[in-house]
């Protein structure tokens, strides 16, 4: 389930693989990692992947799946 939300949100993004190497190209660290952590939260705000995390988040803790995704989320 955790894939499937993940790609779907991808998805309505339009977020792809990235070559690297053009991604870093003529960019400095900093606008990298901006770039990086932007795409990441949009990704992660999409509507069904919020009410994903919220299930995780409130399972944690007897959830061995739901901790091992947030550990991997952060």
């Amino acid at each position: 389930m955790y894939d499937y939300l993940r790609t779907q949100a991808k998805e309505k993004l339009k977020i792809t693989d990235l070559d690297y190497g053009k991604l870093v190209k003529d960019k400095s660290l900093e606008e990298v990692l901006q770039l990086a952590v932007h795409n990441y939260c949009k990704m992660n705000t999409q509507s069904e992947m919020f009410s994903f995390y919220k299930i995780i988040y409130s399972t944690r803790a007897t959830n061995c799946m739901a901790a091992q995704i947030m550990c991997e989320e952060t």
